[in-house]
């Protein structure tokens, strides 16, 4: 990498990267030692789960039928006539940093005189931590996008922090679903 590219990366994915940035003529030519530092167990060889093959329509409809009979809940999930289907997910949060939700304070108006309104409101931000396992469940649509849902995740909390900021992952749980 030559010295005009940066990046911020986990250092087990470091050796998955490849940037290419081109810097002045000769530089990046020298070896710093750094590539053998890195850790070399990325897992590159083993097959990646984003290679999953689609479904058909039969396929589909069969996931679908065994995934209800298996729910103990009222959360189950339905195909529509175009194929695509609905449902509901729970999601357990497990944030290891505060959250930010908006706090308005009412503070006398500077006009304090005058009849009318006495009060304007502040913009202001409280933080805090959301207690751990905390669990909401949200209605997706097979075409949902992680990043809707954690767009929809902030929304219900009211929370104001980038969505950037945050990352879904998957867990599957056979008796407590």
């Amino acid at each position: 990498l030559s010295p005009d590219c940066s990046f911020t990366c986990h250092y087990r994915c470091r050796a998955l990267v490849r940037l290419d940035c081109s810097g002045p003529p000769g530089a990046g030519d020298e070896d710093d030692g750094t590539e053998q530092a890195l850790e070399k167990d990325t897992n590159v060889d083993e097959p990646s789960e984003w290679e999953k093959a689609e479904l058909d329509q039969a396929q589909v409809e069969q996931r679908i039928k065994e995934y209800n009979s298996q729910i103990n809940s009222n959360l189950f999930m339905s195909l529509n006539k175009d194929g695509s289907y609905t449902g509901f997910i729970k999601v357990q949060l497990k944030l290891v940093r505060p959250v930010s939700v908006p706090a308005t304070k009412r503070v006398p108006s500077m006009q304090a005189g005058r009849p009318g309104p006495r009060t304007q409101a502040v913009k202001r931000r409280t933080s805090f931590y959301l207690p751990k396992g905390t669990v909401k469940h949200l209605h997706i649509f097979s075409h949902t996008r992680a990043s809707e849902v954690i767009d929809a995740l902030l929304r219900k909390f009211t929370v104001i922090d980038n969505p950037c900021k945050f990352a879904l992952f998957e867990r599957s749980e056979k008796d407590e679903q």
